[in-house]
C-alpha cells in the first residue's frame, strides 16, 4: 500500500506542468444585478469605473460563486462576501426591437473586478476591446475579452490564478425599469449570471496537489472496478 501511494504521488508531480499548462479556470457567478442609463452598463453598486481597484462599497453583492477547473470544483462555492464591479461606458443606441452593438472607445474602458472574501481577494480586469451587447427583445447577453491588458489584485481562493487571455459573459432574461425614446432602449434594470474564463496560471502547489489526487482517485477507483470483474 505504501509503495502504491508513493508512486500516485510521483505520478501527480510528473503531470502537474502538463495540467497547468491545458487547465481552463472558470469562475461562475449568480445574481449580479446590473443597470443601464442610456450611455453606460454598470452594476448596481453604483456607476463607478471599475478597473482592477474595485471596492465592495461600489460593488454589486452576488448570490454565488463557483470556481472550476476543467469544469470541476476547484473547492466549495462561495455564497456570501462575494462582489462583482462592472462598468461598461459608451453604449448607445441599443434598439428596443433587438439587435447588437458594441461599447465605445477609447480603450481600455470596460471594468470587471470580481472580489470575495469582503474584498480581500478576488482579481481585476481591464479590457482594452470593444464589449457586444446583444438584446433580442426578452433577453440580454453582454461578452468581453481582456486579451492585451494584465490582470491587477490578484488574490483568488483556493491558491488559484488566472492568466490571459480573458473572457468574461453575462446573460439575463430579467428585467424591470424599462425606458425608450425614438426606438432605443434609455434604461432598465436586469439580474442575470455570467462567467469569468481564462488559462489557469501557474497553480500553488496545493491545487496541483488536489488535481493531481483527483486523477489518482478516478485511477485507483477504475482499478477496483477492474478486480471486481475479474
Amino acid at each position: 500500500m505504501k509503495k502504491l501511494l508513493v508512486t500516485g504521488i510521483l505520478i501527480t508531480f510528473a503531470l502537474a506542468p502538463a495540467i497547468a499548462s491545458a487547465s481552463i479556470l472558470q469562475i461562475q457567478f449568480q445574481g449580479l444585478d446590473i443597470a443601464y442609463n442610456g450611455s453606460a452598463i454598470y452594476d448596481q453598486g453604483g456607476p463607478n469605473t471599475a478597473s482592477g481597484g474595485g471596492s465592495t462599497a461600489n460593488a454589486d453583492a452576488l448570490d454565488g460563486m463557483s470556481f472550476l477547473v476543467n469544469g470541476s470544483l476547484a473547492g466549495p462555492i462561495l455564497t456570501s462576501d462575494i462582489f462583482a464591479d462592472l462598468y461598461i461606458p459608451n453604449v448607445a443606441n441599443i434598439p428596443m426591437a433587438g439587435g447588437v452593438v458594441q461599447s465605445g472607445g477609447p480603450f481600455p474602458v470596460f471594468g470587471f473586478d470580481v472580489l470575495t472574501n469582503g474584498g480581500a481577494g478576488g482579481v481585476g480586469l481591464q479590457f482594452s476591446e470593444p464589449v457586444q451587447i446583444t438584446w433580442d427583445g426578452n433577453a440580454l447577453t453582454i461578452g468581453g475579452s481582456a486579451r492585451t491588458t494584465s490582470l491587477t489584485g490578484q488574490n483568488l481562493p483556493y491558491g488559484l490564478v488566472i492568466g490571459t487571455p480573458v473572457d468574461v459573459s453575462f446573460s439575463s432574461n430579467t428585467f424591470g425599469d424599462f425606458g425608450s425614446s425614438n426606438g432605443y432602449l434609455t434604461r432598465f434594470t436586469a439580474s442575470g449570471t455570467g462567467e469569468v474564463d481564462g488559462p489557469l496560471a501557474v497553480p500553488e502547489p496545493a491545487t496541483l496537489m488536489l488535481l493531481g489526487f483527483g486523477l489518482l482517485g478516478g485511477g485507483a477507483a477504475a482499478a477496483r472496478r477492474r478486480k471486481k470483474t475479474v
